[in-house]
């Protein structure tokens, strides 16, 4: 004869296990080791973490000093080297002579403004996370060595991206004119 154990003689064969809403079978103990764990765990994280140092002033007065000094030398002395292709049209016909003229008048200040302009860039995002080491250093004097070229090539680019920016307004207010006149 076989009985059927009560309810009393379950809880004490199988006290630690109880069957939760999903069917599946569960252990009290494990699961209370886990939540204990897991709980623990991000408090040994936030001590264990990583603050990133405050840096001095000087480290960074040091730094900007040579950046911006290295960007504005390095701008010189490419506008230097490029300068016979800075020449004034010889005539103003169009729009787009006034704005050569404009650019070729201005270029060093330009080039200047511009490379200075990346470097700010650079510094205010990599060399600040790069906490003004020497590794900012370096790609500091990368940006100064391609920063004034990429410069010049702009400032000439400026008057053809000047035509065709013209050129596509022109044809877009001629495209909506046609399109609500038919």
């Amino acid at each position: 004869m076989t009985t059927t154990p009560n309810r009393s003689d379950k809880e004490a064969l199988m006290p630690d296990y109880y069957i939760a809403e999903d069917g599946t079978i569960h252990d009290r103990e494990a699961e209370h080791r886990s939540r204990t764990q897991h709980t623990a765990a991000p408090a040994v994280a936030d001590t264990t973490a990583e603050e990133t140092p405050e840096v001095s002033f000087a480290r960074q007065f040091v730094y900007w000093l040579f950046a911006l000094s290295a960007s504005v030398f390095a701008a010189v002395c490419v506008f230097h080297e490029m300068q016979t292709a800075f020449t004034s049209p010889a005539h103003l016909d169009f729009l787009e002579d006034y704005v050569q003229q404009f650019v070729f008048e201005h270029a060093k200040a330009l080039v200047i403004i511009i490379t200075v302009f990346c470097i700010y860039l650079y510094g205010k995002t990599g060399a600040k996370k790069h906490r003004y080491n020497v590794l900012a250093y370096l790609y500091t004097v990368f940006i100064c060595c391609f920063a004034p070229p990429a410069a010049v090539f702009v400032l000439m680019a400026a008057p053809i991206l000047m035509a065709l920016a013209l050129a596509v307004l022109v044809l877009g207010i001629v495209g909506l004119v046609k399109m609500a006149f038919g």
